[in-house]
C-alpha cells in the first residue's frame, strides 16, 4: 500500500512539473503606456478582446512578430498589441524621474483645455497618451519644445540576451571543398578597337544630391511640459491649451501667444473697494521659434482710471524658460533668460518697488529649483471666480454713471 501511494505521487509530480514546463516562458518585461490598453486574442487588433491593462502594469512579452507582442499581465491576461503602445524599463524610468524632477519646479502659469486632452509620455505624436485631462480642468505649465513630426520607427522593447553555449552550434569540423581553379579570363574579339570607337551614349547621369540647406523642411510640433493636479508630469501639443489668465488682462495680448504668467503684487482700489492683481506675462508672435517668448511685459491696474495699463515691457527679445519669481517680504524680483546683442544667454534681475519695475543686475540664467515662495497662477486664478451677470451689470452702470457726472 506505501509502495501505491509512492508511485501516486511521483506520478503526481512528474504531471505537475509537465504543466508548469508547458507554460510559455518570458522573453522579457515591458510596461503597458497607454491610460486603458485593450490585449487582443490575435494579431489583428480587430480580434477579440482578452482583457485590459492599465498603465505602469508589468507585463511578460511572451512573443513576437515584427512589430506586434504577445504580453502577459501579472493577473494572467495574455493578448496581443502594438509596440508602439508599450514602454520598454528605461523609457519608464525616465517618465518616473520627469515626475519626481518637476514636482519642485515653480508654475509657470495655470492652463485649461476646452476639449478632452491627450497626455503623451515623450514629445512625439506616436507616444503613448497615458492620461486624459477633462475640459475645464486646472493643470500647470512647466516648459516648452519643439519636436520634429517622425514618423513611427521600430522601438527595442527588450535588450539583446546574451548567447550561451547552449543556443550555439554544434561545432563540429567538417571537411572543407576543394574548389575547382578558376577558368581563363576569355581574350578580347580581335576587332575591339573599331568596337571601342563606336561607343553608344550611356545612361543619363544621377541627380546630384541636395545638401541639407537645400532639404525640404522637416514639419515640426509644439509641445508644452505639464504638470497635473495629482503630479504627475507629460507632454499635450500647445494648440490645444489656453492659459487661465484674466480676460481684462489677456485682451492685451494682440493677437499673441501668452507663454507665462505670474501675479507678482496687489494694487487696492478705494473708490470700487476691489484688489487687483498686478501681472508679469511672457508672449511670443505666432509660428515656431528657436525661443519660448519674445515679449515681457508687467500690466498694473491704475486706479484712478479703473484699467490695467503697462508698467513695464521688453519687445523683440528671444526669451527662455523658466520665469523665476522671489519674494522677500514686501518686495517682489523676478528673473529672465534672454540673449544678449552676442547672442549669449544672460539673467536679468527686476524688482518691482513702490509699483514700479527696476533694473535689478544680470548674472546666470535662472533655474527652476531656484524659484522662492510665489503664489501658483493657478491657486490665484481660483481665487478670482468669475463675476455674476447681475455683477457685471451693476459695474456697467457705475461706469455710465461715472461719465455722466465726469469722474
Amino acid at each position: 500500500m506505501q509502495k501505491f501511494r509512492l508511485l501516486a505521487c511521483l506520478a503526481s509530480c512528474a504531471a505537475l512539473a509537465g504543466c508548469l514546463d508547458n507554460r510559455p516562458t518570458a522573453a522579457g518585461q515591458v510596461f503597458a503606456g497607454p491610460a486603458e490598453l485593450v490585449l487582443h486574442e490575435d494579431i489583428n487588433l480587430k480580434s477579440k478582446p482578452m482583457g485590459i491593462v492599465y498603465h505602469g502594469d508589468k507585463l511578460d512579452v511572451l512573443q513576437q512578430r515584427r512589430r506586434m507582442y504577445k504580453v502577459r499581465s501579472a493577473t494572467g491576461i495574455q493578448g496581443w498589441t502594438d509596440e508602439r503602445n508599450l514602454m520598454s524599463t528605461d523609457r519608464m524610468e525616465a517618465l518616473t524621474h520627469l515626475e519626481e524632477k518637476v514636482r519642485g519646479w515653480p508654475s509657470q502659469g495655470a492652463a485649461i483645455t476646452f476639449d478632452v486632452l491627450n497626455v503623451h509620455t515623450e514629445a512625439q505624436r506616436f507616444s503613448p497618451s497615458f492620461i486624459q485631462i477633462k475640459p475645464g480642468e486646472t493643470f500647470d505649465i512647466m516648459a516648452h519644445e519643439i519636436s520634429p513630426r517622425a514618423e513611427p520607427t521600430h522601438r527595442v522593447l527588450l535588450k539583446p540576451q546574451p548567447r550561451t553555449d547552449a543556443g550555439k552550434k554544434n561545432s563540429t569540423k567538417t571537411k572543407k571543398m576543394v574548389l575547382p581553379p578558376a577558368p581563363a579570363a576569355p581574350k578580347p574579339p580581335p576587332d575591339w578597337v573599331e568596337l571601342s570607337e563606336q561607343r553608344e551614349p550611356g545612361p543619363a547621369p544621377l541627380p546630384e544630391k541636395k545638401t541639407d540647406a537645400e532639404k525640404d523642411p522637416v514639419p515640426e510640433d509644439d509641445w508644452t511640459l505639464i504638470r497635473t493636479s495629482r503630479g504627475a508630469a507629460g507632454w499635450v501639443l500647445t494648440s490645444r491649451i489656453f492659459l487661465n489668465i484674466p480676460d481684462e488682462v489677456a485682451q492685451y495680448a494682440e493677437g499673441h501667444r501668452i507663454v507665462t504668467y505670474f501675479p507678482i503684487g496687489r494694487v487696492h482700489d478705494t473708490e470700487r473697494e476691489v484688489d487687483k492683481e498686478t501681472w508679469l506675462w511672457t508672449t511670443v508672435r505666432a509660428g515656431q521659434h528657436p525661443y519660448d517668448f519674445d515679449n515681457v511685459r508687467v500690466f498694473e491696474w491704475n486706479p484712478r482710471r479703473h484699467r490695467y495699463e503697462t508698467a513695464f515691457i521688453r519687445k523683440n527679445v528671444e526669451g527662455f524658460m523658466p520665469v523665476v519669481i522671489h519674494k522677500i517680504d514686501a518686495e517682489v524680483t523676478f528673473s529672465v533668460c534672454m540673449t544678449d546683442d552676442d547672442g549669449v544667454k544672460q539673467g536679468y534681475n527686476y524688482s518691482l518697488i513702490d509699483f514700479r519695475v527696476h533694473a535689478a543686475g544680470i548674472g546666470e540664467c535662472p533655474k527652476p529649483e531656484s524659484a522662492g515662495g510665489m503664489v501658483s497662477p493657478a491657486t490665484s486664478a481660483k481665487q478670482a471666480p468669475p463675476a455674476s451677470l447681475s455683477e457685471k451689470l451693476k459695474e456697467k452702470a457705475g461706469e455710465v454713471k461715472r461719465k455722466i457726472m465726469g469722474k
